[in-house]
């Protein structure tokens, strides 16, 4: 029984995956996009915005190929077919490069932005609109590695446990 749920749950998580990245893909449900939420109709036919659209589209795609991947690798080291060590490995890699990729996304969109912003004559946004600068970024890249080493330290040090 418990085995025919997690199926049902990868199932459902995939099916979402797959229609949000083909949603965004092609335009639509752009105000999904964390930031896009009362961005105006003008606004979303922007050339920047459908690009963005599909970019988020490649990182949702990375997740719904990854999932399944690592859940197939747990359940081969729970069988014994793999040894353990060889999820944590895959998973490191799977969250590294979601991570790469969710930061690239970060910094296209913005230089996009940017871009569409002086052609369209519109003035830079000052620091004072709460925005980012490269010290405050690098610090909370720091703290985020920081984090994922203590939560994954027991886990290099105890992998018996």
């Amino acid at each position: 029984m418990g085995e025919a749920v997690e199926i049902v749950c990868l199932i459902a998580v995939e099916a979402l995956l797959v229609v949000l990245a083909w949603k965004l893909r092609r335009g639509q449900w752009l105000n999904l996009i964390a930031g896009n939420t009362f961005v105006d109709e003008e606004e979303r036919k922007r050339p920047y915005q459908r690009q963005m659209g599909r970019d988020v589209s490649n990182v949702l795609a990375l997740c719904a190929v990854g999932l399944p991947i690592l859940i197939w690798l747990a359940r081969l080291a729970e069988e014994g077919v793999v040894g353990e060590g060889t999820v944590l490995p895959a998973c490191v890699a799977f969250t590294a490069a979601l991570v790469a990729a969710c930061v690239a996304l970060s910094v296209k969109a913005r230089r996009a932005a940017r871009s569409e912003d002086r052609t369209m004559g519109l003035p830079e946004p000052s620091k004072a609109e709460g925005t980012f600068d490269r010290t405050q970024t690098i610090v909370i890249c720091i703290l985020v590695a920081f984090m994922l080493a203590v939560s994954l330290l027991p886990v290099l040090l105890m992998p018996g446990v």
